[in-house]
């Protein structure tokens, strides 16, 4: 986090969505809004296989982050950061819808990816989506509830 002062929070999964689009050519690009928080091109891919278990490895990895919200690891899966749990949360959980949909959308021919200027058109509502973060925990006390 020393790279990225801002960063406060990481998510780390092993999301089929990211490990498949992290060994396809082209990696996984922004097909929805909920893609705002990616770049164009999509997130960077950390090309080395294996853990992230040295100093070394997590520099390369801060590396191939750059100033991205998201980087996909070969093979393994992602790390995704926010400026608060929350949102390093919300972001993980909009990943992995982005790369269901992209991985649906192949399957009926070649999606017509988001442009920068329709990814800053989502960015600067910053009201939308409304309240994510109070639909995602809604839906956990709905799924506790006897």
């Amino acid at each position: 986090m020393r790279a990225r002062p801002e960063v406060t929070s990481v998510c780390h999964t092993h999301s089929r969505w990211s490990a498949l689009f992290s060994v396809v050519k082209g990696g996984l690009r922004p097909i929805h809004m909920y893609a705002k928080f990616l770049p164009a091109g999509g997130p960077p891919i950390y090309p080395a296989a294996g853990l992230i278990g040295t100093f070394e490895r997590g520099e390369a990895l801060a590396a191939a982050l750059k100033d991205s919200n998201a980087v996909l690891l070969r093979a393994h899966g992602d790390a995704v950061v926010g400026t608060t749990l929350e949102q390093a949360i919300q972001r993980t959980i909009q990943l992995a819808f982005i790369g269901r949909l992209a991985h649906m959308a192949v399957a009926h021919g070649e999606p017509l990816y988001m442009s920068e200027e329709e990814l800053a058109t989502f960015s600067s509502d910053a009201a939308f989506p409304a309240r994510p973060w109070e639909y995602y925990t809604s839906r956990i006390r709905e799924r506790r509830a006897p």
